[in-house]
């Protein structure tokens, strides 16, 4: 019979509502699957047996006292499903009274389709015969169970329920990002070791589900966004933020989902916080390293052109002022040719940041290039009272510039003897990390103010009186050249700039 076939093949989604609706209505859903896809499975299963029997014969399959049932699939079905759905703990009656409500929802289907009165009759009769022998089948296997035997099957279930939750448990323990499953009023039901860590760092795997300190604890972080996400019933929720947590400051994606409930017996929300820290430095240095490449494009093109009027002014200069008519200008004179070189060494400078300029790239030492330079430094430092300790491990060999890397090592010193008030100990060291060799250069001055730390780096910022603000930003490209990282931690005690190098 096509039409019944036909009917029950392409209605599998709305077999699927009709179920979990008269079972919600009933009272049922509190105690069965939460998952949308157990039930569409389940009426899977039922469609096929009835589809198939249809495909073996069009004949409503009456019962019959000599009917061998051993040999019938329909009733066999019953049987597995009354052994899957024991050993899970569901008693007879929740069985049985649950699957009339799955035959309401097929013959309720059919009248719904508006049939021509005999099909529907026949349909109706068909449908029903099937699941009369899925409940003869079903019946049988329970009757026929002895009290021992449904003991040991519950006995086997509850380690089985045992193993299953303790797996599940390690997992959601042992997952990278943070988790917190919130009761409907925003207190803790849940939360994972990642999650607990980010309150108490030294807290114990298992805390959250075994009771402790957060376990029914107000969760106060994220309120008006969480009463947003549940007044509006939203399904998800995602933003960006920064928390202080026991692990510092850290930049998270957040992410509300309500959890995954047919029946609406467990609202809760689960809270995901995906530490995006990293990404945004990195995204914060892609963006300041393509300003300077930016910069040195236009470096590289404008230089020249400003150098070579600058020159002839220059020359004009010195001729008119070698006059004995300009001698009482020659003062004059002089100063100006004095800012004109000021500014031929401040495009110089400029020039450096072009992405593009040539690098000598040799094996070499780092510890030998700092050896070569530090009595310079130490000529330097010690006008200014300061003490210069130079702090070496061993270190293997790099690929680097010489001439590129004295000139980052004199830009990130003379920073740090200008931070420091002519007294104080500036140190530089070298050492090796993993795949890395380190460079720090630590100063005793007063450290960074806040309001700066963003702007580090960026070309013609800062606080010197007669600088030009080309140091650091000159650093990051000879770094960038190099393919190595700079970077730095600040406070009241001064400040240390580091440059880690990849073997």
């Amino acid at each position: 019979m096509q039409p019944l076939y036909d009917l029950i093949e392409n209605n599998e989604a709305q077999l699927t509502e009709k179920v979990i609706s008269y079972l919600e209505n009933a009272g049922y859903l509190q105690y069965t699957a939460t998952l949308m896809e157990a039930w569409r499975i389940s009426i899977s299963g039922i469609s096929n047996i009835i589809l198939s029997s249809l495909k073996l014969s069009e004949r409503v399959p009456e019962l019959s006292p000599d009917t061998n049932y051993a040999e019938d699939e329909i009733y066999s079905f019953g049987i597995l499903e009354a052994k899957l759905h024991r050993v899970r703990g569901i008693s007879y009656t929740m069985f049985a009274g649950s699957f009339k409500y799955y035959r309401q929802a097929y013959c309720d289907l059919i009248i719904e389709s508006c049939l021509k009165k005999e099909i529907e009759y026949y349909c109706l009769a068909f449908v029903n015969r099937c699941f009369d022998r899925i409940e003869l089948g079903f019946s049988s296997e329970w009757l026929n169970l002895k009290d021992d035997e449904y003991i040991r099957d519950l006995q086997k279930m509850n380690i089985a329920l045992t193993n299953e939750k303790n797996k599940y448990l390690t997992i959601f323990e042992s997952y990278s990002i943070p988790i917190v499953i919130l009761e409907y009023d925003c207190h803790i039901d849940n939360l994972n070791f990642e999650a607990a860590q980010l309150f108490n760092d030294s807290i114990k795997p298992g805390v959250g589900y075994y009771g402790g300190e957060f376990r029914g604890a107000y969760f106060s972080w994220f309120s008006d966004e969480l009463r947003h996400f549940i007044n509006n019933d939203l399904k998800k929720f995602w933003f960006e933020t920064s928390l202080d947590t026991k692990k510092g400051t850290r930049h998270f994606h957040v992410m509300f989902a309500q959890m995954l409930d047919v029946g609406n017996t467990s609202k809760k929300t689960i809270i995901t916080l995906n530490d995006i820290t990293e990404r945004k430095i990195i995204e914060k240095e892609m963006a300041r390293m393509g300003n300077l490449e930016l910069i040195g494009q236009m470096a590289a093109g404008i230089g020249h052109e400003i150098r070579n009027p600058m020159t002839t002014v220059r020359g004009f200069l010195q001729m008119l002022s070698s006059k004995e008519q300009h001698v009482r200008h020659r003062e004059s004179f002089d100063l100006m040719i004095q800012e004109l070189d000021r500014c031929n060494s401040i495009i110089s400078e400029y020039l450096s940041l072009a992405k593009n300029k040539k690098v000598n790239l040799e094996n070499c030492c780092l510890n030998s290039i700092i050896e070569a330079i530090l009595p310079l430094i130490i000529s330097e430092a010690n006008s200014r009272e300061i003490t210069i300790v130079f702090k070496k491990e061993t270190i293997p060999e790099l690929l680097l510039d010489q001439k590129e890397i004295r000139q980052l090592i004199f830009n990130l010193v003379n920073n740090g003897l200008q931070a420091m008030d002519n007294k104080g100990t500036l140190t530089i060291s070298t050492y090796s990390n993993q795949n890395e060799v380190a460079l720090s250069i630590e100063d005793q001055g007063t450290g960074i103010s806040s309001e700066l730390i963003d702007k580090i780096g960026t070309p013609f910022v800062t606080t010197k009186t007669n600088g030009v603000g080309l140091g650091l930003a000159i650093c990051h490209s000879i770094v960038a050249r190099h393919r190595a990282s700079l970077n730095f931690s600040t406070g009241a005690n001064g400040t240390t700039f580091f440059v880690r190098f990849k073997i």
